[in-house]
């Protein structure tokens, strides 16, 4: 026999109780009181709802670049936006040379794999954030490269990235599972992506939350909404700098260098395999001339 309504606690008290322990949706079994309460009836017994949509408005991933670098940022209802890398950035990972971030040659198609459906019904191509995993081994193809990414992180956003003025635009939405706690981590994290050799360059096939990106994107700190300072070190602050023929041949010779690295690297590797060949062939045909001169030998005997 269901329990009288008088019997229940009070609808706040329900919902602050189930969301203490985690619960984000409350279903009230249809019985005859039920069908009078308003708050079932709107929808508000619910402890929480999900900070994006299922949805999402397709302007979320056109929105304009603003005037400046801007770090990675989520908005209260979902949205994600933010600079992947600067051009003006020089890469940490390198000692004694500037590695600046490549340009897309394909408007970022080895990376916008997934397809999304808007609020508008239209479906567009789409990349990922992808939270909780460390970057691919550097000697895995583009492919395996994707595998390990899709096998052992989480999906944290759905973007789309471009070529800026000022560096590697990307918005999108959050993914509707995401919670608080996720979204923590993902507010807290920098982004950090994953070139792969393709065509006569690099570009790009993944995007990571991680703690140290290669690219920093410096977060202004702000007190009464006026930025005061920056917090990445060694940052110029100024006019933005176009890129320069200069600066493209440095990344040329750069990608040039991946490229010869890869290349010899391949031809080491079916030398060897080459000369193991050949090693076990000649020990074959030692075995079988062995085996013929005794054959030969018994026979003369």
């Amino acid at each position: 026999m269901a329990t009288a309504p008088s019997e229940w606690p009070s609808i706040p008290a329900l919902v602050a109780s189930a969301a203490a322990v985690g619960v984000t949706a409350i279903r009230i079994m249809d019985e005859p009181w039920a069908r009078d309460c308003e708050p079932c009836k709107s929808g508000a017994l619910t402890a929480s709802s999900a900070p994006a949509p299922m949805y999402p408005p397709e302007a979320w991933f056109t929105m304009p670049e603003p005037d400046e670098l801007t770090p990675l940022t989520i908005t209260d209802d979902g949205r994600v936006f933010g600079h992947i890398a600067g051009w003006q950035s020089c890469h940490t990972g390198f000692s004694g040379q500037c590695v600046l971030a490549p340009r897309s040659q394909t408007e970022y198609a080895n990376f916008h794999t997934g397809a999304l459906k808007t609020a508008e019904d239209t479906v567009i191509s789409v990349g990922r954030i992808t939270l909780g995993t460390g970057h691919a081994d550097l000697k895995l193809d583009a492919h395996q490269a994707m595998e390990h990414y899709d096998n052992t992180g989480t999906v944290s956003a759905q973007i789309v990235a471009k070529n800026g003025k000022h560096g590697i635009w990307f918005s999108g939405a959050l993914e509707p599972d995401m919670d608080e706690l996720k979204i923590r981590k993902l507010r807290g994290s920098a982004l950090s992506g994953d070139w792969r050799p393709h065509g006569r360059g690099l570009e790009l096939i993944a995007v990571l939350a991680v703690n140290t990106p290669g690219y920093l994107v410096p977060r202004a700190r702000v007190a009464s909404g006026q930025p005061m300072a920056l917090v990445a070190a060694g940052v110029l602050q100024g006019k933005e700098i176009e890129p320069t023929p200069e600066r493209n041949e440095r990344l040329e010779a750069f990608m040039a260098y991946v490229l010869e690295k890869d290349a010899a690297e391949l031809r080491a590797t079916m030398k060897r395999r080459h000369d193991e060949a050949a090693s076990r062939e000649l020990s074959r045909n030692e075995e079988a001339v062995a085996a013929l001169r005794a054959r030969v030998h018994g026979v003369s005997v």
